[in-house]
Parts: structure tokens; C-alpha cells; sequence
């Protein structure tokens, strides 16, 4: 079912972002995360969904993993050092 306003997009790194335990790919970790997403996209706005949410963290993982710059909202640990001693 192809629904975005509905269902996030399911990846590893949406998963790691979005649930505690231990990285699983059972329907019920999949509802966890999906009703995170959804609760986001809420709080975001009418432009987002929750396919859009999860592609937004599953964008900023590879980024990150890749070596570009951290674009979540703590960023790293290393960058935050770096920014308190500028």
C-alpha cells in the first residue's frame, strides 16, 4: 500500500533514529516508528508527512555517514565541542 500521508519510509537508519531497543524489522517496531514519524510531521506542518520525515532522517544519515556535516538538531558530539571553543 503506497499511502505517504500515512506510513513512513522504513530504513535502517530510521529505525536506529527513532527507536530505542534493538533494531528489529517486526510490525511492531515498524508502528512504533511510524507513529513517531507521524506524531513529527504533525508537529512539522501541512507540508509534511510521514514518508517525508522518514526520508528526511534517513537523508541526514547518509549525509552524516558519508562525512558531510551533521544536519540533525544536536549534531555530534565532536562538532558541538568544536563550536563551544570559536
Amino acid at each position: 500500500i503506497y499511502k505517504p500521508d500515512l506510513f513512513a519510509f522504513m530504513a535502517d537508519e530510521v529505525i536506529e533514529c527513532l527507536y530505542e531497543g534493538k533494531r528489529g524489522y517486526t510490525a511492531s517496531i515498524y508502528h512504533k516508528v511510524n507513529d513517531k514519524c507521524s506524531q513529527l510531521a504533525e508537529s512539522l506542518g501541512n507540508e509534511w508527512s510521514p514518508r517525508r520525515v522518514g526520508r528526511a532522517l534517513w537523508t541526514a544519515s547518509r549525509i552524516s555517514a558519508g562525512g558531510g556535516e551533521d544536519l540533525t538538531v544536536g549534531g555530534s558530539d565532536e562538532q558541538q565541542k568544536e563550536d563551544t571553543t570559536k
